[in-house]
């Protein structure tokens, strides 16, 4: 370990190595550094002595971000930093970061009057300043060309590495408005791992990984964000449906859907269609799965008549890549219609977005209102739940591992019986959607 010291970075100041490819000892002059002072990044200049304080752990205390003409060998664990002049000094054994471009300079948008602006010019709720409830920093949420992201906008720079408008998540929309997954960028450990970011009525919550949760409140609004609501405006939340969704009876009056689609209700109905007529019942949530995106629903309505069991079994252990499955859902309600429509497809992968291994990647066309339909195999088993899709890629959609829900049902307040299913093996797909057609709902949420 280095002893606290003083160094000078100069003009003649290069990086040292033995190039592991071909063993030769090479040198890269350092052209600039750039150094944190306070909360704020520093071009700092050449020619100038830096203290080198003790390295702590495996961090260092002290860190110089050099930059270089040329990019260094990327399998390189051993560099001298040193002055080549005469009796120049020698920094050896240093623990180096290669800085990726792609978490750095062409990912940094603007400082705060851009930012400020972007935030300004929008119409979208969503989109402000948002601070981290346990720490002193920010984020910014906000539309970047076109597309939404999150980037750095103040707070303790020092540990977390960033600079005012550095893009943290580069985002794309899910099929609730609320929610975006996209790729996070860790400028301390120079890593990226999948976020899923969800908004509610203030909150921001991001979820990296498999156990990284932060809650960001928003403290700074777009123009069109309004303030207190008045009584008005709080019976109209309440009479007018704000979105729709899809689920499905997995027993008696126990609803299934995601969590996403009922996250934000105030009031939940579900509509089933009952001897050919759709028919509204008041429904509660019984119990939520907010990791898996998961909710089982209670319809409380004395108007509902329990249908008899499903025809469908719940299937515990993953299918594989390649079975024909299909959805039945209530995708865009209010444009195609309060008709179930039937789309069909692959299991393409075992994992989903990122490598996720709750979820399976599937070729069925997924739609806004698609989200907590059933996903079946062609044979007559439920084998997942639909709950996402990404804009622009029709034949790319995500979907629940039922396995999942059976932990959910195993976990809930009440006992749910499971449905056995029938033997529909060899029944033509036409007979398996009308068996399943009465069982399959039309979620809305108030």
């Amino acid at each position: 370990m280095l002893a606290t010291t003083w160094v000078k970075i100069s003009s003649n100041t290069v990086l040292s190595f033995i190039d592991p490819t071909t063993n030769e000892t090479k040198e890269i002059p350092i052209t600039s550094l750039e150094r944190i002072v306070g909360k704020d990044w520093e071009n700092s200049i050449l020619d100038k002595k830096y203290r080198l304080r003790d390295f702590g752990g495996t961090e260092p205390a002290f860190q110089l971000f050099f930059n270089l003409d040329e990019p260094l060998p990327d399998s390189l664990t051993q560099i001298t930093v040193k002055e080549k002049v005469s009796r120049g000094w020698e920094w050896k054994d240093i623990e180096i970061r290669p800085v990726n471009n792609h978490y750095r300079g062409d990912k940094n948008i603007g400082g705060k009057i851009v930012i400020d602006s972007l935030v300004n010019q929008s119409k979208k709720t969503q989109i402000g300043i948002y601070e981290n409830i346990e720490e002193n920093y920010s984020y910014a949420f906000v539309e970047h060309k076109g597309k939404p992201c999150l980037c750095f906008y103040d707070g303790n720079a020092r540990a977390l590495l960033n600079r005012e408008g550095d893009m943290i998540a580069e985002l794309i929309s899910s099929t609730n408005p609320n929610v975006y997954m996209g790729t996070f960028y860790n400028y301390a450990t120079q890593t990226s791992e999948r976020v899923i970011v969800r908004f509610e009525e203030g909150i921001m919550t991001l979820k990296r990984g498999e156990t990284s949760e932060e809650s960001f409140v928003k403290i700074i609004s777009s123009s069109e964000t309004m303030s207190n609501p008045s009584i008005e405006d709080k019976e109209h939340v309440f009479s007018e449906m704000k979105a729709t969704g899809s689920g499905f009876i997995v027993s008696g009056n126990i609803v299934v859907t995601n969590y996403h689609v009922i996250e934000n209700a105030n009031s939940i109905k579900v509509s089933l269609n009952i001897n050919g007529t759709f028919e509204d019942f008041q429904a509660k949530v019984l119990s939520t799965d907010k990791t898996n995106d998961i909710a089982l629903l209670t319809i409380k309505d004395g108007n509902f008549t329990p249908l008899k069991p499903a025809p469908y079994n719940i299937v515990s252990n993953p299918v594989d890549v390649g079975t024909s499955i299909f959805t039945i859902g209530y995708p865009l309600s209010s444009v195609l219609g309060q008709e179930a429509k039937i789309t069909d497809g692959l299991i393409s992968s075992q994992t989903g977005y990122d490598n996720d291994a709750v979820t399976y990647q599937i070729s069925v066309p997924v739609q806004p209102g698609n989200s907590g339909g059933a996903l079946f195999d062609k044979t007559g088993h439920l084998v997942g739940i639909v709950n996402a899709g990404i804009p622009g890629a029709d034949n790319v959609g995500y979907a629940i591992k039922s396995g999942y829900l059976l932990n959910l049902i195993d976990s809930a307040p009440i006992e749910i019986e499971l449905p056995k299913g029938e033997d529909l093996s060899n029944k033509p797909l036409p007979e398996l959607i009308k068996a399943y057609k009465p069982y399959v709902a039309l979620i809305k949420i108030y």
